[in-house]
């Protein structure tokens, strides 16, 4: 998802973090209100690693699964709040500090 890379290349900017984003096997297409979703949920995500889990490094990664996908956003901060509302049967998120 181009979207998802250019948000991460924006990151260290925005949030003044190193923000990656990895993806082995990219989805093709995303329908353009799951894209947006997924949007806005790393945008959170990334937004609460910097301002509440002091987060130095996240990593963003977006894998298809089936019918739905596997979204990850990974940092080194010392925990943040999830922003579990927009979830949906569509995605599986998960977010993960590593104690840094």
């Amino acid at each position: 998802m181009v979207a998802l890379e250019e948000l991460a290349a924006n990151a260290s900017e925005m949030f003044d973090i190193h923000c990656r984003f990895v993806s082995e096997r990219p989805p093709t297409v995303v329908e353009n209100e799951i894209a947006l979703h997924l949007y806005y949920i790393v945008l959170e995500a990334v937004a609460n690693a910097s301002k509440h889990g002091h987060a130095g490094q996240v990593v963003i990664s977006l894998e298809p699964r089936g019918d739905r996908y596997l979204l990850s956003v990974r940092d080194d901060g010392i925990g943040s709040l999830c922003p579990r509302g927009r979830t949906r049967a569509w995605a599986s998120v998960f977010y993960t500090t590593a104690p840094g």
